[in-house]
């Protein structure tokens, strides 16, 4: 990766969302030097890695089981620019019809990496929904303080 240093996060996604090439090391979605995309390896992260994407694709099916469970909280100033991709998602969701669903979407602004709360409360909101969302006669010993 010339003109980047060891551990630098461009090209994190080629590793978590891309395909691997047969030398074993993920496909690239874009040549670092030239900028041209590998439409290939795009088409694999549509497919494979966009919640909006697939979210469209099967609105009918997934729909009815996501009313109240998506939150969404960005800062508009992500150095990666993934706030506008989170605003499209949320432009779709406004469109959805069987069932409509808009979402929480909560913007930080001027922010980076951000989020509202702290991750302890974070916690402790997942772990009470899932406390709410467990059979009364289930074993809930892990809740206990």
């Amino acid at each position: 990766m010339a003109g980047m240093a060891a551990g630098d996060p461009i090209g994190a996604e080629d590793v978590i969302s891309g395909p691997v090439g047969p030398d074993g090391c993920p496909k690239r979605l874009w040549d670092r030097t030239t900028g041209k995309i590998n439409r290939q390896v795009a088409e694999y992260w549509r497919e494979h890695s966009d919640l909006a994407y697939y979210a469209r694709s099967n609105w009918s099916k997934i729909g009815p089981n996501l009313i109240g469970k998506l939150h969404f909280y960005v800062g508009d100033r992500d150095e990666f620019y993934r706030a506008e991709g989170v605003r499209l998602f949320e432009q779709f969701l406004k469109s959805t019809q069987n069932p409509h669903y808009e979402g929480a979407f909560t913007y930080g602004t001027f922010k980076s990496n951000w989020q509202p709360i702290t991750n302890a409360e974070l916690v402790r909101m997942m772990a009470d929904h899932i406390a709410n969302q467990t059979p009364t006669d289930a074993d809930k010993d892990w809740q206990k303080p």
